[in-house]
């Protein structure tokens, strides 16, 4: 499960990227296209840096950030969207639709460190893909 969310969250920062190089050059914004930028590839990193964790907290506590980052990354999104900057367009940046985004409930579990793990894979990969399908 792990390695899914790493490869799914480092092809949405690769397309990040390209959405961000998009908005500076064509449409000539450069304060949201750098804080895009920042979010949707922060998604990866703290992914990859909680990969590295030394302990379990510090693991839980990485994939928490990220799961914060992929909120902010679809807030400005949809801003980006609202906003005329991106339109959805087939073969477009974010063209291309997902399907099969993962429910989630609005309260955390408690219950055990193994399920709030998979809350935050959950939550993750829902916002990456929903992020997707709503551009």
């Amino acid at each position: 499960m792990g390695d899914l969310i790493r490869d799914k969250s480092y092809a949405f920062a690769l397309r990040i990227v390209r959405l961000s190089d998009y908005l500076n050059k064509e449409r000539r914004e450069f304060v949201l296209s750098r804080k895009i930028l920042d979010s949707g590839t922060n998604i990866g990193l703290f992914i990859e840096e909680g990969r590295q964790g030394e302990n379990r907290p510090d693991f839980i506590q990485k994939y928490s950030i990220a799961n914060k980052e992929a909120f902010k990354t679809n807030f400005l999104l949809r801003l980006l969207r609202d906003s005329e900057q991106i339109t959805p367009e087939p073969g477009g940046i974010f063209g291309s639709r997902l399907r099969g985004t993962a429910e989630t409930s609005d309260n955390v579990p408690k219950d055990s460190t193994k399920t709030r793990i998979s809350y935050h894979f959950s939550l993750i990969s829902y916002h990456l893909f929903r992020s997707l399908a709503e551009t």
